[in-house]
Parts: structure tokens; C-alpha cells; sequence
């Protein structure tokens, strides 16, 4: 069971209980852009003009705070810019229903481009499995109902750009160790001609140059970055980038075999 710190929230950060109807069906996952300690001195803030909070934080050293009750509503994903995610729900008109209602979110020390620590994944999984089994729409943790919150607000860079989400679900699940893997070299092969994007796996991204048809291109780590849609229909939100720090999108290329 995780060793959770109560910090506790200001009163006009945080809702409380939930609209009516309103089960909790996701888990998002945020990036402070700065330390835990900033989180912390945030929510407990009664004089925000932007009022915000989060359920919980996970520091670099895997302490996990938190803020506000699971079964009240924090405000941490409320803006819905050009979602992505698939199960964002639409009320009656047509309009989004805010994903704070029916989500719990969780923060994360650092800043976009810093790498995860192995106690930030390690915590992270932790807590997200206790949730799971609290929830059954949680029961089996998957990407879609464990989405970053840059799936509900495009234009945020939330929760950055070296997050595995694969390997944090798997972890939580109990499908492995949380540890670092040492990923084999991987090629990947472009279908078509391809755009190399500078800084983040995002449309939103300059295009750095154009992969030829068949071209190669070495890459040192799959993440998870925007989701877009193949030609099939199938839903991609892999992306591989290069030791430059540059990403193609997976649904546009294929692993070369070795």
C-alpha cells in the first residue's frame, strides 16, 4: 500500500463531492512543470485567480501527496482544447462534459523534458494500482481510461515528453518490474514521406525534415505522444524518437526487422 502524505487543498481550489451521476471512469496524468513543493504551495493557495488542484502529486524521490479526496473534484483538466481522447463524454447537446467530474489526477515532479526516475514510476504505479481497485471502470488499466492531460487540452505539453505510458500501466497492472529496460537498437522504416518533428511528438511541433518513402531512421526509445488516426482507422498514439530529440509518429512508420 502506498505511503501517502495528506497536504490537504485551499477550499475554493477543489469542488466538493461530484455532479450527480458522475462515476469515476479515468485517471490523468500530469506533469507541475517545477518541483513537488510547487504543487504543494499552489493548492493550498486560497488566492489562485485561476483556481487548480489535483487529486495527488508524485515527487522525483516517489513521495506521493495528496490534496484533495477521490470522491471530491479537483480542477486539473477542465479546458478541453481539440481532445484526442476517445471516451472525453458529450452531454445531450453535443457538448463536452468536464473531464474533471469523472477523472482523478495525478501530478508529477519535473518539467517536460526531464526523464522520469524509477521512484517516480515506481510510486506512480503504485498508487495508480490502489485506485484501480477502488474503481471498476478502472479494473484493468489501459490507455484509455489512463490518458495524458494533453489528450483533453492540445495545446498543453502536459505531462511532457519522456513519460512511458506503456511501461507506467504495466507496472501498475503487474505486468513487470517498474525498472528501466534497456530497449534494443531500434530502425524504424517510413511509409510514405514522413515528418520529422523538433521537441515533441505533436502535429503542433515544427517539422524538422521529411523522411523519402522506405527511408530509415535510427530511434532510441518509443513514448507516447498525440493521438491520430491511420487510414485504417486505427487509433495511434505511439511516437519514436531519435537521440536528437526529434519524434516521427508511429502510425507512419514500421519497425524494421532485424
Amino acid at each position: 500500500m502506498a505511503n501517502i502524505t495528506r497536504v490537504g487543498c485551499a477550499a475554493r481550489n477543489f469542488r466538493k463531492g461530484r455532479p450527480a451521476g458522475m462515476a469515476i471512469e479515468a485517471v490523468v496524468i500530469h506533469i507541475i512543470d517545477g518541483p513537488q513543493s510547487a504543487a504543494d504551495s499552489t493548492f493550498l493557495d486560497n488566492t489562485l485567480s485561476n483556481p487548480r488542484s489535483a487529486h495527488y502529486s508524485v515527487g522525483r524521490d516517489g513521495a506521493i501527496h495528496q490534496y484533495v479526496d477521490e470522491a471530491d473534484t479537483a480542477f486539473h483538466a477542465g479546458n478541453i482544447v481539440n481532445p484526442s481522447w476517445t471516451r472525453i463524454k458529450k452531454n445531450a447537446s453535443g457538448g463536452h462534459v468536464n473531464p474533471n467530474y469523472y477523472t482523478i489526477g495525478i501530478e508529477h515532479d519535473g518539467r517536460p523534458n526531464d526523464e522520469w526516475t524509477d521512484e517516480m514510476y515506481a510510486a506512480s504505479a503504485e498508487l495508480l494500482r490502489g485506485i484501480s481497485q477502488r474503481y471498476s471502470a478502472l479494473a484493468t488499466l489501459t490507455r484509455q481510461n489512463v490518458v495524458m492531460h494533453r489528450e483533453i487540452r492540445a495545446d498543453k505539453s502536459c505531462p511532457g515528453f519522456k513519460v512511458d505510458m506503456n511501461r507506467l500501466i504495466a507496472a501498475a497492472s503487474g505486468g513487470g518490474a517498474p525498472g528501466p529496460v534497456t530497449p534494443a537498437a531500434i530502425v524504424v522504416v517510413a511509409r510514405g514521406a514522413v515528418n520529422v518533428r523538433a521537441g515533441k511528438p505533436s502535429t503542433a511541433a515544427p517539422v524538422a525534415r521529411v523522411l523519402s518513402d522506405a527511408a530509415e531512421l535510427n530511434v532510441v526509445a518509443k513514448v507516447q505522444g498525440q493521438q491520430m488516426t491511420r487510414s485504417d482507422g486505427t487509433v495511434v498514439s505511439d511516437w519514436y524518437r531519435t537521440s536528437a530529440n526529434e519524434y516521427v509518429w508511429g502510425g507512419a512508420v514500421q519497425e524494421k526487422k532485424a
